[in-house]
């Protein structure tokens, strides 16, 4: 195994390497609030899929991520408050998170210009709460 910086854990999704930000685990660790302590990755994960799959298409901002203005809708409902007035998305580990479970789950597809919805991820909206919940936690620290 190659020698990680520091901040990274290094972990296995289907064979391909997923580093994980220690950050987003303190983070993780962090988290109470209006949010249910135990399910408010799954709550943002839901929120993040089912608006997209509502809006049919996103923009994305220039470095290729979901555009802020999407986020800052979740942040509000969510009670989140991670982004300032010139943070960028690339900057906020969560939402980078998110869309990288997403793309590696293939629930979402970005064109160059938008971001959408897969069938995989239309799936994963209609799993139960249980099994949605165990899919995040499987992606974040699968069997080895």
């Amino acid at each position: 195994m190659k020698q990680l910086p520091a901040q990274t854990i290094q972990t296995q999704l289907s064979g391909e390497d997923v580093f994980i930000d220690v950050g987003l685990l303190r983070w993780l660790n962090e988290q109470s609030g209006p949010v249910e302590r135990d399910s408010w990755l799954l709550s943002a994960c839901l929120f993040f899929l089912t608006r997209l799959r509502v809006h049919g298409r996103i923009r994305l901002d220039e470095d290729g991520h979901i555009h802020r203005r999407f986020w800052k809708v979740m942040e509000k409902s969510l009670k989140l408050e991670k982004h300032g007035k010139h943070t960028k998305t690339k900057h906020i580990f969560i939402y980078c998170f998110l869309e990288q479970m997403a793309m590696q789950k293939q629930w979402i597809q970005k064109d160059g210009e938008h971001a959408f919805i897969t069938r995989n991820g239309g799936a994963f909206l209609n799993e139960t709460r249980e099994k949605q919940l165990n899919e995040l936690l499987g992606y974040l620290w699968p069997k080895s």
